[in-house]
């Protein structure tokens, strides 16, 4: 275990039952902006190993549903409102899977790629995955939902940010506090979907 892993959001996280400490930057953004309710459908991209779906789980209740997909396994527990499908979120088809399952309050994404330390190239890679959650946002979100999506910072940060203002009410980026201080992640938070 790399020692600086083992910080105060990692022994919360596993004091709390958490699968990661990624949790809390999940939990301080729906404080901050009231996205995940009770009754809401969520759909997580990348979700393994699950802690995202935890707290999502949590907070939509009992008459909620919370759907995982990720290519790896995901470590929660399939049951009444909660699904977890192991799948490649690049060649998915989300259009079919919508149109059968109906669409979500909330579409969330903490999908990295692996990273090479080379900054151009790691923001290249998630740039990719972040226009791949955008396009799966289009598709599956309600009329009202949100949009969360992680992306390792780059010179395509901003550019990302203006192609999301006209779908969507408001836009921020946002650096939550579990994040570590090295770490060139930030998140984006639309709220109010409008259309694709």
């Amino acid at each position: 275990m790399d020692p600086r892993k083992k910080d105060r959001y990692y022994e919360r996280a596993k004091k709390e039952g958490y699968l990661a400490r990624s949790v809390f930057k999940l939990e301080e953004i729906d404080q901050k902006y009231k996205i995940l309710r009770q009754g809401h459908r969520i759909l997580d991209l990348g979700a393994s190993p699950g802690s995202w779906m935890q707290y999502a789980i949590g907070r939509v209740g009992p008459q909620g549903l919370v759907v995982g997909i990720d290519k790896s396994p995901i470590q929660v527990s399939p049951g009444p409102g909660v699904e977890c499908l192991q799948a490649d979120i690049l060649a998915f088809d989300f259009e079919g899977w919508v149109k059968e399952r109906g669409a979500f309050h909330a579409v969330l994404s903490d999908v990295a790629p692996k990273t090479t330390g080379q900054r151009d190239r790691d923001h290249a890679a998630s740039l990719e995955l972040c226009e791949m959650a955008r396009s799966v946002a289009m598709r599956a979100l309600k009329k009202g939902g949100a949009f969360v999506c992680k992306m390792y910072q780059g010179d395509h940060t901003k550019a990302f940010l203006e192609g999301l203002k006209p779908h969507f009410e408001m836009v921020k980026i946002q650096k939550p506090d579990a994040s570590r201080s090295e770490s060139k992640e930030i998140f984006y938070v639309a709220l109010g979907f409008l259309d694709s």
